[in-house]
């Protein structure tokens, strides 16, 4: 919803958002380009809203709603023995703001179903599995996978159904930690980092596939989509994503080539990655000039 990436930042930075949002004044958020044009922003976490201080975090963002696990109306879970609110109980509190509201809506879900721990979610797997590390966490892990694939088709049935234009942009955040020996060593950190995402709408005509991107160019996405005007940070996020398809922490995807530093990057990819730290420094550590400059509006 930044734009922001870890790899500018020092290593003992993981979780910017908790560690750096006392120093930041503003930052810039898709929220606040979308309330700017009347839209209606949600976010919704089926968990703890203190949990990296979302509360304070997605208010700060710009966003008009946060529903959490105490607010929300919807949060079934899929046994009794399970931890979390289930995904498809998520995906019908987004219905229920999308039915409920006047305005054109962004809505912003974080799901918690899949998350660890996993053996103990359910009374009866369907799955036998071997040479993960561990077996029963595994197994259970894959019975949330085959559950979250029954609520997404549910979801994109209920997409079609709807009489609004839906955009629809789904990913996974990072795999789960149970993998151990031979999995780790015969794939490497790239391969443990990479998770799969698709888009989909019920009005736009969508075709092919991207290849391998980071997530911070989603925004860039949706305002080439929605024909939203470009402000300089947009622009300068286009140049990147355009040298740059993916960037990561010692991470580096460059003309299809997987490099592993800063010193490996053409000339031509380094200069706007430093444009890029640059700015994000200005806001994150420094004087916030950009702002000044109305670099994001």
């Amino acid at each position: 919803m930044t734009g922001f990436s870890l790899e500018p930042l020092n290593p003992q930075i993981t979780s910017p958002y908790m560690q750096l949002d006392e120093k930041i004044g503003t930052y810039p958020t898709i929220v606040h380009r979308l309330n700017d044009l009347n839209y209606r922003t949600t976010a919704i976490h089926p968990y703890d809203k203190n949990f990296f201080k979302r509360d304070e975090v997605y208010e700060k963002m710009g966003f008009d709603l946060f529903l959490h696990d105490d607010s929300m109306a919807n949060k079934e879970k899929l046994s009794r023995n399970h931890f979390f609110i289930s995904d498809e109980s998520t995906y019908k509190e987004a219905f229920k703001v999308l039915n409920e509201s006047e305005e054109t809506d962004f809505i912003y879900v974080v799901t918690m179903q899949n998350h660890t721990p996993y053996a103990d979610k359910y009374e009866e797997v369907e799955y036998y599995v071997s040479g993960s590390g561990n077996a029963d966490e595994a197994a259970g892990y894959f019975q949330d996978l085959e559950n979250s694939d029954k609520a997404l088709r549910e979801l994109i049935d209920q997409i079609d159904q709807h009489r609004e234009p839906i955009l629809l942009i789904f990913w996974g955040d990072h795999l789960p930690g149970f993998y151990r020996g031979e999995i780790r060593e015969t794939n490497d950190d790239f391969t443990f980092r990479e998770t799969p995402f698709l888009v989909y709408s019920n009005k736009k005509k969508l075709k092919g596939e991207v290849s391998t991107t980071s997530s911070i160019y989603f925004s860039n996405w949706i305002y080439e989509w929605l024909d939203i005007n470009l402000t300089a940070y947009d622009t300068l996020l286009l140049k990147l994503e355009e040298v740059l398809p993916m960037i990561d922490d010692g991470m580096y995807l460059e003309n299809g080539e997987l490099l592993a530093s800063r010193k490996e990057l053409s000339p031509e990819a380094l200069e706007v990655l430093i444009e890029y730290s640059l700015i994000m420094y200005d806001i994150t550590t420094g004087q916030q000039y950009s702002h000044d400059y109305e670099f994001f509006e």
